[in-house]
């Protein structure tokens, strides 16, 4: 065990290497970064952190997310101090925390615009019969987010060698279920033509749900549970369980 009184250069350097490691391979960008590491200094030394928030506006985060405003709160979990000054954090018990974002209109369409979006739907071998996936592509989304969870999405589709687009045109009502944690469209409504409009309309539908529901954050050793939702004018703010068993890497 480390003497604190005699290393405090050790206790501040640990507490920034498990801030950095935490969050640097997640985060890509963000316009404010704010992190703040509650710690004991005689219990930092053997390991308990006693806290860990961040609060963040404008991010992008490695998953092709992008949040108006992101914050997150960690209760007390316990590490290997000698192992995190050199940057290797590993949780030696699960911990839980929350989550709490705010997804604007700009966030949802960013993340339909993605490379994830795009590389989801060029996973398939073909969209229809004589049509490769390959050959698709997303040239335009525009969302717009009502009061009282009302949302309207227009992705446009480009097709390898035709002069015509294809333009999704998905009308939703958003709403909570508590029970199951989840989001869900009520009273969707789609204008299709023919096949190809139809497995893109069912495309757009499925990756919208995806990313309104959290899906694309994700990530192997932690999960998120959705426990409030309030929708507003032009933007969707989002609160939820976070139960982490392993630093992302």
């Amino acid at each position: 065990m480390i003497d604190s009184p005699q290393n405090p250069k050790l206790v501040e350097k640990t507490i920034d290497k498990i801030a950095q490691v935490i969050f640097s391979a997640q985060i890509d960008r963000a316009e404010t970064l704010e992190i703040h590491v509650s710690a004991d200094t005689d219990r930092i030394t053997s390991g308990t952190v006693d806290g860990l928030e961040l609060n963040a506006d404008g991010v992008v985060v490695s998953s092709n997310v992008s949040m108006a405003s992101f914050a997150i709160r960690l209760q007390t979990f316990s590490i290997n101090p000698l192992k995190a000054v050199v940057g290797n954090v590993e949780l030696q018990e699960p911990t839980q925390g929350s989550i709490q974002m705010v997804l604007n209109n700009r966030n949802i369409a960013y993340v339909l615009r993605s490379k994830k979006v795009l590389d989801f739907l060029h996973e398939k071998e073909t969209i229809v019969k004589g049509i490769d996936a390959k050959s698709v592509s997303i040239d335009a989304v525009d969302c717009q987010l009502a009061e009282g969870g009302a949302l309207s999405v227009q992705m446009t589709y480009g097709i390898e060698n035709r002069d015509e687009p294809i333009q999704i045109d998905l009308q939703t009502q958003l709403e909570f279920i508590p029970d199951e944690g989840a989001i869900t469209f009520r009273d969707t409504q789609i204008k299709t033509d023919g096949d190809l409009s139809q497995k893109l309309a069912e495309f757009t539908v499925a990756q919208t749900w995806k990313f309104i529901n959290l899906k694309y954050m994700e990530i192997e050793g932690v999960s998120l549970e959705i426990d409030r939702v309030k929708f507003q004018a032009s933007k969707l703010s989002i609160s939820a369980q976070v139960y982490v068993i392993k630093i992302p890497d």
